[in-house]
């Protein structure tokens, strides 16, 4: 995972004046896509905010950091800063067929999840990157020695320790290992790849399997 940090919220959305008593069903299309859109684009560059598989608008959803039909988070239902872009779980992984434990991850998973202890928010916690080491043997992500319990955590309500995210991120190194195998310059690339506009699908892990 990594930080996110919000930017201004499109005019569409500004000028709907929703109060925490509208239903969230009359947030439709376009002001909605156009906010996913802005989301996606200028904060999270086309990346889950949980797994960091690359995503579009289609294959995503508007996910409420604080769950919105929790109660004690029902004043934060049209709150622009509550709000990243998830990837849809199952259906955004490669081969998802064939591990049926990957069904629901990332903020499907989480669901009305929330611990607000523990729960490390992308948009908030700047640092959020170093809870988190990964084997670079297999892709799988643990917990690092800052705060075990919070990273635990995230990773567990997430799933983001799966056999069909384990393999993508292993996938996405490999394939970046091939194309720059044979280049002189593989330090320089690398840094420009991750720090682009357009990173790679699982930038975290890419990092940290660099050394980056």
């Amino acid at each position: 995972m990594r930080y996110i940090p919000k930017v201004d919220m499109p005019d569409c959305f500004e000028n709907h004046n929703f109060s925490p008593a509208h239903n969230w069903n009359r947030f439709r299309n376009p002001c909605k896509r156009e906010v996913k859109k802005n989301i996606l684009k200028d904060e999270q560059q086309w990346l889950c905010a949980y797994c960091e598989i690359k995503v579009d608008i289609d294959n995503s959803h508007i996910e409420h950091i604080k769950p919105k039909s929790n109660p004690n988070y029902e004043n934060l239902k049209f709150d622009y800063s509550n709000f990243i872009v998830s990837c849809n779980g199952k259906e955004c992984r490669v081969d998802a067929e064939n591990y049926d434990e990957d069904i629901h991850s990332c903020g499907h998973k989480k669901d009305n999840t929330f611990d607000e202890n523990k729960f490390l928010d992308p948009t908030i916690t700047s640092d959020i990157g170093k809870y988190f080491v990964y084997d670079k043997l297999n892709g799988a992500i643990k917990s690092s020695s800052k705060d075990e319990q919070k990273s635990r955590y995230m990773i567990d309500i997430l799933n983001l320790d799966n056999v069909s995210l384990n393999k993508m991120r292993m996938n996405v190194v490999d394939g970046i290992r091939k194309s720059i195998e044979t280049l002189p310059n593989k330090k320089e690339i690398l840094i420009d790849k991750v720090t682009s506009a357009n990173p790679p699908a699982f930038v975290s892990f890419v990092r940290y399997y660099y050394g980056l």
